[in-house]
């Protein structure tokens, strides 16, 4: 028994080295992993747009993760160098454990990686860093548990260990690398589908009874259909969902990760050619918008830049002006006003308004134009300024009147604009007295307005207006004067505008008016509900909702 036993100490020494100049292998290749991962997080690596204050993390939570991991990779890394040529496993002890502590004491990232890379826009840089902070770690304290056996069991260093450390280390990273990239993936939590490019066909000229199909949506809101591509999108609680004209689906782009992320904002732009989403997280300062071709459903760009997030966001708040989408996506920071190619996601051009405050951003079809004014004691001189859209110059700066101060959520805000838009290039507004105003944005014209309100989407060249004591009125889109009166229109619902007629949606079905004297159109019309009528290429759909849904219905 003796023998035997002592004969087995030096098989046993043997066996603890050979584990330490493992260990040793594996804590060099994941040192030096950490050093590479952390300097392509710092540098190369897309980055997303985190909060610059956040509680218990932020925005350069990243860097200093990566920084502290390249440190730590480094100075171990040379200290277990040093140890293997000159056996000064004390010292490369040391610094290997100091550095194991401060890697673990800096815990941020391990608790809050699955808020950052979930919350917010995916990139390379959390998840380089992420590794980088793990790669340093784990490979300090290998190379402390290898230095600590030598000091134990001084012996020579066995190099095939150490080798086969540093394989199993190689495979580890690679291993890890894989799993935690694939977070840098924007597009991982989104079910994307796409559809074959085809001609659009062109919005109906008359309304028919042919009723073509019905769709219930999972929508509470019935302005969430817009016409655009080769028939409709709508908007839904996880994305967007695009119809033909026989209401088959097209395409679809849906948040499906978790936790789930909300649509904000659904607007088709360039003549219904694209659409943009926005989506929040429900994070602090969280938000993502991407465009994409209406026809295909091809993702065109996407961003997380708070500046356009934010801009979409408060085109879908609940006090928007005007539930109509923008004509133009535009980003203003202070007096500057940017326009943002809707096709490419990228700025197209930035000027300065020439006044100190920006208190209503309002576009039409001719010009991209804001409520902008100075303060005085007695309230804010208010002008309407229009830019040029394809150049950012203005065309027109046109005083409006003085309104007074009122306060919104502890903030002075001019009180009584109330902005409308009435047909393509132009709107109604209320004066500083309180008047209703139209103007041109073609023209840069101004005319009072006698209607009491501006009903459904404008279109090229009239104007459907609710006015006092004469029902709905038909007006010419250059001044708002009234071309003709619908007679018997009374609790209208909705409007819409084909090719040579207007509809009026009630509560007992729509009816339709030609467009050049507003007589009634004699061919039957559907007698169900209309809660907003949509003109879409090759159909009209009626929409009406139910509670916690809508029902989509479809005529030739």
């Amino acid at each position: 028994m003796t023998g035997r036993g002592d004969g087995d100490r030096p098989s046993s020494g043997r066996w603890v080295t050979t584990v330490a100049g493992s260990c040793v292998g594996l804590g060099l290749a994941l040192l030096l992993a950490a050093v590479v991962a952390g300097n392509f997080s710092r540098t190369w690596a897309t980055k997303s747009q985190l909060p610059i204050r956040n509680l218990g993390w932020d925005s350069s939570t990243p860097a200093i993760a990566a920084g502290l991991a390249m440190g730590v990779g480094l100075l171990v890394f040379a200290a277990v160098v040093v140890a293997l040529a000159y056996r000064a496993w004390i010292p490369a002890a040391c610094v290997a454990g100091v550095g194991a502590l401060a890697t673990l004491a800096y815990s941020t990232m391990l608790r809050n990686y699955g808020a950052m890379t979930t919350s917010y826009t995916s990139a390379q840089q959390v998840p380089a860093a992420f590794a980088a902070w793990l790669f340093a770690a784990a490979g300090a304290v290998a190379a402390l548990v290898g230095a600590v056996v030598f000091i134990w069991r001084p012996r020579a260093v066995r190099w095939l260990s150490v080798s086969s450390g540093v394989a199993v280390g190689v495979v580890t990273v690679i291993a890890v690398s894989a799993v935690l990239m694939r977070d840098a993936d924007p597009g991982r939590d989104f079910d994307a589908t796409t559809a074959a490019g085809i001609a659009t066909t062109p919005i109906p000229g008359a309304l028919g009874v042919e009723k073509r199909f019905a769709l219930q949506l999972d929508v509470a809101d019935e302005h969430a259909v817009l016409a655009a591509g080769a028939g409709f999108v709508a908007r839904v609680p996880d994305g967007v969902r695009a119809f033909d004209s026989a209401g088959q689906p097209r395409w679809h782009y849906l948040h499906n990760g978790q936790p789930r992320w909300k649509t904000e904002f659904v607007g088709v732009f360039d003549d219904g050619a694209t659409v943009v989403v926005g989506f929040d997280s429900g994070a602090h300062m969280a938000g993502e918008v991407v465009g994409l071709d209406a026809v295909t459903g091809e993702l065109l760009w996407r961003t997380d830049k708070m500046s356009v997030a934010l801009t979409v966001d408060e085109l879908a708040s609940p006090g928007a002006t005007d539930p109509a989408a923008p004509f133009y996506l535009t980003v203003a920071n202070g007096s500057e006003v940017a326009r943002i190619d809707t096709r490419t996601g990228k700025e197209l051009w930035q000027t300065r308004i020439p006044y100190p405050h920006m208190y209503l951003p309002f576009d039409t079809h001719a010009g991209i134009g804001y409520f902008s004014g100075e303060a005085r004691n007695t309230g804010v001189d208010m002008r309407y300024v229009s830019l040029d859209p394809q150049t950012g110059t203005i065309r027109f700066d046109v005083p409006i009147g003085t309104y007074r101060w009122e306060d919104v959520d502890g903030v002075g805000w001019p009180a009584r604009i109330n902005a409308r838009h009435a047909g393509r290039d132009g709107m109604v507004f209320t004066d500083g007295d309180g008047s209703p105003q139209f103007f041109n944005a073609a023209t840069g014209a101004v005319a009072p307005f006698d209607a009491a309100e501006v009903l459904g989407p404008g279109s090229a060249d009239e104007i459907l207006a609710l006015t006092a004591g004469q029902g709905v009125t038909l007006r010419e889109a250059q001044d708002g004067r009234v071309r003709c009166t619908i007679a018997g229109a009374v609790d209208v619902e909705s409007a819409g505008w084909l090719g040579t007629e207007v509809l009026l949606g009630y509560r007992d079905g729509v009816s339709a008016y030609r467009r050049s004297d507003c007589s009634p159109v004699s061919t039957a019309a559907p007698r169900a509900p209309a809660g907003d009528i949509v003109v879409a290429p090759g159909v009209v759909l009626i929409v009406m909702t139910s509670p916690g849904a809508i029902t989509v219905t479809g005529y030739s």
